[in-house]
Parts: structure tokens; sequence; C-alpha cells
């Protein structure tokens, strides 16, 4: 006797919602591209901490390159399967930005956080003793209530020739504007970061002035001379104030 029909199996819920995530993650690919930048940034950010205390030249970030030329070679290859062709962009788009955050945490060879800043060994208290600098204010000031804060560009340290960036926490009431050389004497430590939940975050704050340091209290803060860089920047906050007190 033939057999009757049998009747056809259903698809497990599960299986729908992965098949219907997976197709509308292939019609929307800014989705998983914006994921994998992310997941990128996380792991240099991690690596970055890993790496603390070289230099981004003395980092090995060189090892990142072949597996971005093979994931970038794999897209291309395999450009006729959709999904496997995507797999290796996106493990491409997690390298690349991977490298980029690591490379863009990690301060250059000479910067004076390296000279002064740099983190103590294990087991051994941080070294802090005053330093006079000499630099030109290489930003906005931003003030508060409580202080005015700038990115300086270290021309000098202790009188000997220095570069980098290191972010100036000075009293509110001082009188500072972009481009103005001045000197200071303080101390220079590494980067605070905040340890008290909802503390305002200042680390990333001073990472994108490209400052990999910060000053301690200032024993001493004059204005050597005023404008000397910075025209440009001067003249457009001397117009926003112009326009503001109308």
């Amino acid at each position: 006797m033939p057999r009757p029909p049998s009747s056809p199996r259903a698809i497990p819920s599960f299986s729908l919602a992965a098949l219907s995530l997976a197709s509308s993650l292939l019609l929307r690919p800014l989705v998983w591209l914006a994921a994998c930048a992310l997941l990128g940034v996380m792991v240099g950010g991690h690596s970055a901490h890993l790496w603390q205390g070289l230099a981004r030249d003395e980092a090995p970030l060189w090892h990142l390159l072949p597996f971005l030329l093979a994931a970038l070679g794999m897209a291309w290859q395999l450009r006729r399967s959709p999904w496997l062709s995507r797999l290796g962009l996106a493990f491409g788009v997690l390298t690349f930005f991977a490298g980029h955050t690591a490379r863009r945490l990690l301060p250059p060879r000479h910067d004076i956080s390296r000279v002064f800043a740099s983190p103590p060994k294990r087991d051994q208290p941080l070294r802090i003793s005053p330093v006079r600098l000499v630099g030109i204010i290489g930003d906005y000031p931003q003030r508060s209530r409580w202080n005015t804060r700038f990115p300086l560009d270290v021309e000098t340290a202790n009188g000997n020739a220095a570069t980098g960036q290191i972010w100036v926490s000075a009293s509110y009431n001082s009188r500072l504007e972009i481009g103005d050389r001045i000197e200071l004497r303080t101390d220079v430590r590494p980067l605070h970061r905040p340890h008290n939940p909802g503390e305002r975050e200042a680390f990333w704050t001073a990472i994108g002035k490209r400052c990999w340091c910060e000053s301690g209290p200032l024993l001493e803060l004059s204005i050597l001379n005023p404008g000397v860089s910075y025209r440009l920047e001067r003249r457009i906050q001397a117009i926003r104030r112009s326009l503001l007190a109308r």
C-alpha cells in the first residue's frame, strides 16, 4: 500500500528568527560594519592597555597588517559569495579599527609623557618632581566654575627642548587665551582615569587633544608672550565674543 504523504516538519522558531536576522543584516551593511568597528575599538583599547609604557612605534602594531591584507583578499576572492565576502570585509574592518585605536592611544616615542610621566615599575611608587615648562596654549581654554583646562604645546622642559602636549588645569580666574606663550612650574603625571560612578571622563578629552599626560597643581604660572600663535583662532574667538555681547 502506498504510504500517506508525510506532513512537512515545522521549522523551529529560533531558526526563522536567525534567518530573518541574517537577511536583515545582509541588506543593511552599515549595521554590521558599525558593530565590527565598535568591536575593533574595544580590542584596540585592550591592546593599548596591555602595551602600556610602549611608544606607538615600539608596539607590535605591524603584526596586524597580514591579517588586514588577508581579510581584504578573502573579501575580493569570494566576492561572488555574499556571506563569505562580507565575513572577510567584517574581519578587515575589525582589524583596521583595532590597530588605529591602539595607535591613537599610545604616545609617540619622544613625547613629554614618555620622559616625565612614564608609569612606574610594579610595586614602586610614582616619582613626581616639579618641572618648569614653556609652551603655547594649543586650543581654546575650557573654563568652568572650578578651573581652566587647556592643552599646552610644550617647547622646553627645564630649559631643554621637548616635544608633545600636556593637559593643564589652571585656576578658574586665569586670563589665558589660545596662542599665548606661558611658563609654568608643575609636576607631570599620567592621565587620571575616573574611579567613582558618574565622574566625568576627562581621560578621553585629553586624548582627543593629543595629550598623554596632565599637570598637577600649578606652583608657578606666568604669561611670557600673549598671542604669539594661532592668530586666526584668536580672531574667530574675538568675533564670537563680540556677537555674543550684542
